[in-house]
């Protein structure tokens, strides 16, 4: 459980370091709200489908087989709360 949260975390904070990045390089760009929505939804989208596929051949157990399910299953949860709340905050 905590290699889960410490891998959401991690990516989080990946996510926050990009964005930030892309306001210190594309400045005017991220003046303009809905740029900056892209760019959150582009970063917060769930990951895909295939993703376990792509990554079958590193799964070694059971063990990596449940991290990698209950990862994907966190993240598709906070991105689902991500949408929500900006759905909330854009029709304001």
């Amino acid at each position: 459980m905590k290699k889960i949260f410490t891998s959401s975390f991690l990516l989080a904070v990946l996510i926050g370091i990009i964005l930030n990045l892309t306001g210190i390089f594309f400045p005017k760009l991220v003046q303009e709200q809905v740029f900056k929505i892209a760019i959150l939804l582009y970063f917060m989208c769930p990951t895909g489908f295939p993703v376990p596929l792509q990554v079958q051949p590193l799964v070694k157990n059971k063990e990596d087989e449940s991290f990698m399910s209950a990862f994907i299953s966190l993240f598709l949860v906070i991105a689902l709360i991500t949408y929500i709340l900006l759905t909330l905050f854009m029709s304001i």
